[in-house]
């Protein structure tokens, strides 16, 4: 079953596009099919999704304006392989359009992925727990204090032989929520995420030395495809930036850009965080530009020593400031 944001959301664009308004009749939508609509029309009701399905349903209408006619809309729905994992609706069976709604996460890999392959699955994958190979004596020194103060018994001296039941039993004798600045266990917290942060840092550094593994690694953050152009439709998070921009090809982008530098950098949080930042230079005007924004490594549903960790990539900058994301 297809989630209810996905449903108001994609399919409020479609409508938008074919500008249709009767509820009483199903419209001609490739790959959408009674059981849909009928999701469609139960969850309308409800004020939770009205502001965001008015907004899918405007931007729908823009994008049609703009186009001479609709011959066919396929709503790719869960069949995303056929024309790459962004793409969510095809219009005319050629135009291809990706919506991102309300988040300015723009990649969520694994951080051996990230920061030791650069994004880059030839690599061979390196196995073990992210934040114990960067931050060992750090994470360790965590693991003791945690143990004397929750006062657990019976559990392993190295980290390493912890096992997942253990480690959830850990997790919940600890504070759930952001720690007081009081609780004894902070300062092992942070100096970890210090670690991680800087280690981290490094190590994404040094793969990105030339600018041929940093045009790679943007290339697969902002997800440009080999040859075929597409069209991001959606509004940021953070600052709520409504945008329809069109994404060049790779083979469009080489011809116009290039990158000239590549910074990852630790960010002091309350967790670990690596800063990163693309110098681009347009090369038909010679001008440089930036685009930045911050990597969260953090254990995603609390401090669980035997878990790893995820490494979501956020962007700072603005979308319409992306060298290649074009407006519509």
């Amino acid at each position: 079953m297809v989630n209810d944001r996905t449903i108001i959301t994609e399919l409020g664009f479609c409508l938008g596009l074919l500008n249709h308004d009767d509820y009483h009749t199903m419209p001609q939508i490739d790959g959408m099919d009674e059981s849909h609509w009928h999701q469609l029309l139960g969850i309308l009701p409800n004020p939770k999704y009205e502001e965001i399905y008015n907004l899918s349903r405007k931007q729908g209408r823009l994008f049609g304006k703009n186009l001479i006619r609709i011959e066919s809309i396929n709503w790719v729905a869960n069949a995303h392989s056929r024309f790459g994992k962004q793409i969510d609706i095809v219009v005319n069976n050629d135009m291809l359009v990706s919506l991102k709604h309300d988040s300015d996460i723009i990649y969520n890999p694994g951080p051996d992925l990230l920061f030791n392959r650069n994004l880059d699955e030839r690599i061979s994958k390196t196995k073990g727990l992210w934040m114990l190979r960067t931050a060992k004596l750090e994470y360790e020194e965590f693991y003791k204090q945690a143990i004397l103060e929750t006062a657990l018994v019976g559990f392993p001296e190295d980290v390493r032989d912890l096992s997942s039941d253990e480690g959830y039993k850990l997790r919940k004798s600890m504070p759930g929520r952001a720690w007081k600045s009081d609780y004894p266990l902070l300062p092992f917290y942070q100096a970890m995420n210090d670690r991680v942060s800087s280690e981290s840092a490094r190590i994404w550094s040094q793969m990105n030395q030339n600018n041929a593994d940093s045009t790679g690694l943007f290339l697969h953050l902002f997800r440009f495809m080999e040859e075929d152009e597409y069209y991001l439709v959606g509004r940021s998070g953070r600052m709520k930036e409504e945008f329809i921009l069109r994404v060049m090809s790779r083979q469009e982008w080489h011809s116009r850009y290039e990158v000239v530098a590549f910074q990852a950098f630790a960010r002091p949080a309350g967790q670990a965080e690596v800063g990163w930042e693309f110098t681009i230079r347009d090369l038909h005007s010679m001008r440089n530009s930036t685009v930045c924004g911050h990597v969260q490594v953090r254990w995603s549903h609390g401090k669980n020593f035997a878990k790893n960790c995820e490494s979501k990539v956020y962007l700072d900058s603005d979308h319409s400031e992306i060298p290649g994301y074009d407006s519509f």
